[in-house]
Parts: structure tokens; sequence; C-alpha cells
């Protein structure tokens, strides 16, 4: 917001804003999937059950995975419906979709940093966790006056460079815990059929411990008298 803010063309800040809205509903999703597979990973953990907790990790990437594909899938199809519903229209109205077309098909990327990142939590990596989340900001920060100006991308060059950002958070997340805990050991667990025939009703544990999460922000999106 602020690189774009400096371009000085009011359509584009507004355009962010709500698209920002949109993003906020998007990434609590990935947030209620991190809930779960935290909680998932530290009790296994508390429970001197490591290998459980590293085959409910993988579950709880591809359960996110999956979820944030149809999700991200429907946002994708009603993005014009949607800015219309917060208010945005003419050039902001497109402004905000082109920047949420670029943006939202990352969904589960992001889903799977995030919850890699909360997995590092609970093995108490917190610094980890956090090194995650500045790498990103840091990429992040660097590349938005890059392509907005140097390269005069304007508001999709800011969208690019939070792609980028978002690729970089589940690579380092996903290299963190994989290398240090080996919790992403899909090798070992999600090629068998014994853990493959758990994931339907884990799946149920997995999605109530995020429900919260999952839905409390569409509800507030809604419009109101």
């Amino acid at each position: 917001m602020l690189f774009i803010s400096m371009l000085g063309i009011e359509e584009l800040a507004a355009a962010v804003g709500y698209a920002g809205t949109i993003l906020f509903m998007a990434t609590s999703i990935s947030i209620g999937m991190a809930i779960a597979g935290g909680a998932l990973v530290a009790r296994s953990l508390g429970e001197n059950r490591p290998e459980r907790a590293t085959e409910l990790l993988t579950h709880v990437l591809i359960v996110g995975a999956a979820f944030a594909v149809v999700f991200a899938a429907l946002i994708f199809a009603n993005l014009s419906g949607l800015t219309g519903m917060l208010g945005a229209t003419g050039k902001t109205q497109e402004l905000a979709v082109s920047y949420l077309q670029i943006l939202v098909p990352t969904m589960p990327v992001l889903m799977i940093g995030i919850v890699a990142s909360a997995a590092l939590r609970s093995h108490g990596a917190a610094k980890l966790s956090m090194l995650v989340t500045l790498i990103a900001g840091v990429i992040n920060a660097v590349l938005d006056p890059i392509f907005i100006f140097v390269l005069d991308m304007g508001l999709e060059g800011a969208a690019w460079a939070s792609v980028i950002s978002r690729f970089s958070v589940a690579f380092t997340a996903v290299w963190y815990i994989s290398r240090r805990y080996g919790d992403t050991a899909i090798r070992r667990y999600g090629d068998t059929a014994a853990s493959l025939a758990c994931l339907p009703v884990r799946s149920g544990a997995i999605c109530g411990r995020s429900r919260p999460s999952l839905f409390r922000p569409c509800w507030l999106m809604l419009p109101r008298q």
C-alpha cells in the first residue's frame, strides 16, 4: 500500500483496499488450517509421538491445499461480484479485480507456508517461524519498488511481488520443518495406503478445529442493512 500510494493515483490505493478485504477472508482460511495443524502436531508431540505428528501435519497440508484450491476457484470465478458487493465500481473495480486475479491463485501456496510455519511453532521453534515471516517481508519490501517503479508495472508489480513473497514463505517454512524435524515426510507417509486411509476421518477433526477462522470472515463480509 505504501509504494502504491506513492504513485499518487487514488484509484490504485482504493483498489488495493477493496482487494485487501477479500484477501483477508482468503488468508483467514489459511490461518484456520494453521490453527488445526498446530494443535494436532503439538498434541502428538506432547504425547511423545513424533511420527504421528509427522503424519498429521502431512494430512493437514493435503486437506488445506485441497480446500484452498476449491476456495480460490470460487473466489476467482466471482471476483467482479465480490468487489461489487464491497462497493467497488468503474476503474477502481477493474484494478481490484486485476490485482486479485494474480494473487488469488496462490492461495494454496500461502496455505502451505502458514501451516508449515505453525508446525514450527508447535515444535518450539518460534524464532524460525518468525524468520520465515521476516524473509517474506524483506523480499516483498525489496521487490515492490523494483516492480512498481523501476519496471513500471504499477499495481500488477505489487501483486507479483506478493506472489514471490508467498512462494518464499512456503519454501522456507517447508524447508526448515523438513530439514530440522522431518515433519513434512510425505515420502514416508503420504504414499502409504494406511496413511491415506485415515485421511477422510482426520479431515473432520482438521476442519472442526479450523471452523471458527474458516467461516467468521465470510460472515463479516455479508452486507448489512
